[in-house]
């Protein structure tokens, strides 16, 4: 009964309606009918546009993306914003013109607009208008024109009010309030001249952003990484509305970035589709979205790519010369991801050197080993380094080939001292190498602490004679060794390897002004029992052992497999380590019984 009521008009109602459909509102496209009426009978007017809203040809938003369930729903959790996802859902059936559900949503209107009438825009705010927004059309049907004209004008305003959200701080809200909320205002009301003019503000706005938020080759800047998929979820539903509303297309630029950045974000998935070096519901896998970005998309080697790498998808993995490369550093995005291949338990490392901390990820087929921020404190003789304001990490080398992938970067710390990470994934020969090398000048002592978080669950496994630890879900299976420390605990003068407050931690100390600190990872599962040692080499120069602050050679054997690792800390010179003449800066091979080696990263 409460429903029918409202559809009836009182002398307030016809007030509003006459303000918001006044004789100058109207776009020429909109039936004369309608614009003949306005600044006349209010009542009349409502009664007509009620009807012109049943009878037109505009198929609602929620059909416009294939699936079952909303599409605004993408990246809610219904446990985490379960509010606002069960409206979201109510809504979506409204839009669909469910008469029951039509009838609750106009009963909680009035509601929703008193307790969000000085709300700050936020992410689950933006969500609900829209959803508000896509059952507007079917809302006339049973509600006053009083608070449907409410309605309109708070989403009118929303809309104008966001071009002052900081798009750096909210970029998602930005997006979905600047952008799809106008572009869906001017779908479902194009007879309205203030719909079509936000949504031709919305569309130049749109294509901007994807072109000034992503690198050219359709990597995100490192600082929205934490709202990555629900930029995705809005610039897909918005890229749908273009499919129908011809002002909404975008340009042909941004829509080739947008193409790319769903290939940029199937790198960033995590075995069970989640997004690397992020939490909650912003980064939780959602097999809809994928799917609607990819027929979007339309580009075969990406659907391919999908079937190989993603949740829920078969296909054999057969790799094409014209599949997009698997593994991509981006300088200007700061953010890398080294892959050693598409296939889904593929070992994968993701890198985000956009702002200090740096912040990583290592995924090894299905687990997780640590992520998050990899901090670092240096003490040189005693006096703690702390890096300058204003210091940012340089990307200053990048190798992917075959057999593996290779990143380096800086930070000048001031005083004449830098700090060098390093991350050299193997793909064949499954290992990770990371590694801080601190290069410095005048200091007689270093001390280095570095600390890498642990995921939730990882369960960590030590050895009571040696240093190095295994790590892994459930039964800990892979092996971390601190390279630059003895293999024995009895020998710990340099340092240690633990586990504190669930990261993992390397201690180390040396006499000298600089000093390496590598950490080797065993990726694989079939050496998991394999014996192992490893030791720190002798480097000579001109006959001489050279001091460890000049260079540091390191080798590991894990069963029948040996690896020769080289690294220079002054000026690069020719040098011999375990019987190899070197004349370069960086040296990864494998090492053979016979003295050969083959190498695998040579960095000059």
């Amino acid at each position: 009964m409460a429903a029918t009521a409202t559809l009836y008009s009182t002398d307030s109602d016809t007030d509003r309606l006459a303000q918001m459909l006044s004789d100058d509102a109207w776009h020429s496209s909109a039936p004369g009918k309608l614009r003949r009426m306005a600044g006349q009978d209010s009542n009349a007017l409502w009664k007509a546009w009620r009807k012109h809203l049943e009878r037109r040809d505009v198929a609602p938003t929620c059909s416009l993306v294939p699936g079952k369930k909303s599409a605004l729903g993408w990246t809610l959790d219904s446990n985490t914003s379960r509010q606002t996802a069960d409206l979201v859902e109510l809504l979506t059936r409204a839009s669909a013109g469910r008469r029951k559900a039509i009838a609750e949503a106009s009963e909680q209107l009035p509601a929703w607009l008193a307790e969000n009438e000085d709300a700050a825009p936020t992410r689950l705010l933006a969500l609900e208008s829209l959803a508000w927004c896509q059952a507007l059309p079917a809302l006339a049907s049973v509600t006053s024109a009083e608070v449907w004209c409410e309605l309109l004008e708070r989403l009118f305003s929303l809309a104008d009010d966001s071009a002052a959200l900081d798009e750096n701080a909210n970029a998602a809200v930005a997006q979905l309030l600047r952008s799809e909320l106008p572009l869906t205002l001017a779908y479902l009301l194009p007879e309205l001249k203030r719909a079509r003019r936000l949504g031709k503000q919305a569309r130049d706005f749109l294509s901007t952003s994807i072109l000034e938020m992503l690198d050219g080759e359709g990597v995100l800047h490192g600082r929205y990484r934490e709202v990555a998929r629900d930029l995705l979820a809005c610039w897909t539903r918005c890229r749908s509305l273009g499919e129908h509303l011809k002002s909404a297309k975008l340009s042909s630029e941004a829509d080739k970035q947008y193409s790319w950045f769903v290939t940029s974000a199937m790198r960033q998935c995590r075995h069970d589709g989640s997004q690397t070096l992020t939490s909650g519901e912003s980064g939780q896998w959602s097999a809809p979205l994928f799917e609607a970005a990819l027929e979007l998309d339309g580009d075969e080697a990406d659907e391919e790519v999908a079937d190989v790498s993603l949740p829920g998808r078969t296909g054999g993995y057969e790799p094409e010369e014209e599949w997009p490369d698997a593994a991509n550093d981006s300088e200007w995005a700061g953010f890398a991801t080294l892959r050693s291949d598409w296939a889904r338990s593929a070992n994968h490392v993701s890198v985000a050197y956009d702002r200090l901390p740096l912040a990583c990820e290592l995924n090894i087929g299905k687990q997780t080993i640590f992520t998050g921020d990899w901090e670092f404190e240096i003490k040189l003789d005693g006096k703690r380094i702390t890096p300058p304001k204003d210091a940012e990490w340089d990307q200053v080398c990048w190798e992917s080939d075959r057999d593996c992938d290779y990143l380096e970067l800086e930070l000048d710390l001031g005083k004449e001292v830098k700090l060098q990470r390093s991350f050299l994934l193997a793909h064949e020969d499954e290992f990770l190498v990371v590694a801080d090398t601190i290069l410095g000048t005048f200091a007689k002592q270093v001390e280095y602490r570095g600390r890498l978080p642990l995921f939730g669950g990882v369960d960590v496994a030590t050895d009571k004679k040696n240093t190095e630890l295994t790590v892994g879900l459930g039964e800990p299976s892979f092996r971390v060794l601190p390279l630059n420390l003895s293999e024995w605990k009895s020998d710990s003068h340099r340092g240690a390897l633990q586990v504190v407050d669930g990261h993992l931690e390397l201690k180390q100390q040396l006499n000298g002004s600089s000093m390496a600190a590598p950490l080797f990872f065993d990726l694989s599962k079939r050496r998991r029992k394999s014996p192992l040692t490893w030791r720190q080499l002798s480097v000579g120069e001109e006959r001489q052992v050279v001091p460890p602050d000049v260079a540091a050679g390191y080798r590991v054997e894990i069963g029948k497999s040996q690896w020769l690792f080289y690294r220079s800390l002054a000026p690069r010179a020719n040098r011999t380590v375990l019987g190899q003449n070197i004349n370069c800066e960086i040296l990864a091979a494998r090492f053979y019984q016979d003295g050969s080696v083959d190498e695998l990263l040579e960095i000059e």
